[in-house]
């Protein structure tokens, strides 16, 4: 009587081909879910900014501090915004005298956003279809 106790060389080769398809098949879109969630926290860190940029402003201009520039850069920083400080979060931001943000620059080591208005950008008009790249933020004087 023969004792088979084992898989053939084929059945290993058959089962290691279907587990290969299948990763094939979920890798990407588990890749595809993280990716998203990273964006999804990098826009409610833009809005966490934009709603701060404002309340900084005003509290600062009600004690004779008008500086109407925010930056914080890789290498540099002019006049941080009262933010609980995230590593790789860079933003150069612009204000008029009202409080109203002109210029919204906001970049992390994957994802940036840049907006310009010159009537002032709403925080509707922030959408995650604005974010892009990410990109270098400098907080030079010029």
């Amino acid at each position: 009587m023969k004792n088979n106790n084992g898989f053939t060389l084929v059945e290993l080769l058959s089962v290691i081909t279907l587990l290969g398809l299948i990763l094939l098949l979920i890798v990407p879109n588990v890749m595809n879910i993280f990716s998203g969630a990273k964006k999804n926290i990098f826009y409610d860190e833009v809005l966490n900014i934009y709603n701060n940029t404002y309340t900084t402003y005003v509290y600062r201009s009600s004690n004779g501090d008008y500086n109407k520039r925010f930056c914080v850069g890789k290498d540099s920083i002019l006049n941080m915004l009262e933010l609980e400080e995230k590593e790789n979060l860079y933003y150069d931001i612009l204000v008029n005298s009202y409080g109203e943000i002109l210029e919204f620059k906001v970049s992390n080591e994957e994802f940036g956003i840049n907006l310009s208005k010159n009537d002032g950008i709403k925080k509707k008009s922030i959408k995650q279809e604005s974010i892009s790249d990410s990109f270098e933020i400098n907080c030079n004087l010029d």
